[in-house]
This record gives C-alpha cells, structure tokens and sequence, in this order.
C-alpha cells in the first residue's frame, strides 16, 4: 500500500508541530472538509460554557452520577 503524498510542504509540517505543542491551543477536524481549526484554549472552554449553560438543550443533574455509572463502563 502506497502513503499519500502529503499535503503540506516540511515548512509548514514543522510549523504545525511546534504549533500543537503549545498547551494553550486546541486542534480540531473542522465539521466539514478536511479543515484544521485552531482555537485557543479559553474560547474552546467559553464555546463549551455557552452550550452547557443552554438549558433547553441540558438538565443540570441533581446529583453526580459517576459513582452509579462507573460500574457500567468497565463491563
């Protein structure tokens, strides 16, 4: 099986690695195409704030459920 030839030149390939050893960013496959989107870690933590502070698509739980479903995930 042949590797495909790849789409970004070594400048730019070792541009992307120092870039994805930064903490403070965070990569991620764009939801179309084959896109990489950037985005800093506090507006990914912001972006994730937003949606669960949307309570009409979320329930706040009364209680942690961790200790009841923990069990589940390892069977």
């Amino acid at each position: 099986m042949t590797r495909p030839k790849p789409n970004l030149s070594r400048k730019e390939h070792k541009v992307l690695s120092v870039l994805k050893q930064n903490k403070d960013l965070n990569f991620r496959k764009a939801d179309k195409g084959s896109t990489l989107v950037v985005m800093g870690k506090n507006d990914k933590i912001q972006e994730g704030q937003v949606l669960i502070n949307d309570l009409h698509s979320y329930k706040p739980l009364d209680k942690p459920m961790v200790k009841e479903h923990t069990p589940q995930c390892h069977t």
